[in-house]
């Protein structure tokens, strides 16, 4: 169930699905769509898709810089890392260090 709530929870898949439900809609209720105005809405969905993925490696980025600044005592932290660190911290359940 875990696996299942954190899918649904993802924009990633969500918008994924959007698209799949799309087709399958145009499909079932024979709606003819112009093949460029098909290929123009999947481009669409994919780069949404590949800018969340940018959007999340960034997190992602700011969490291990967070985590390495605390690690080394650095005086370099920013108010992002900050909170990446207390966010990471809470999801382990422990309280953040430094």
């Amino acid at each position: 169930m875990p696996f299942l709530k954190s899918l649904f929870g993802s924009k990633k898949f969500l918008a994924m699905l959007s698209g799949v439900i799309g087709i399958v809609a145009l499909k079932i209720f024979k709606i003819q769509l112009d093949p460029t105005t098909v290929a123009e809405i999947v481009g669409l969905i994919a780069v949404y898709i590949g800018g969340q993925s940018v959007a999340d490696a960034g997190k992602e980025a700011a969490k291990i810089q967070a985590v390495a600044a605390s690690a080394n005592n650095m005086d370099k932290s920013t108010p992002k890392a900050d909170k990446a660190v207390e966010q990471m911290a809470a999801e382990l359940n422990t309280p953040p260090q430094g």
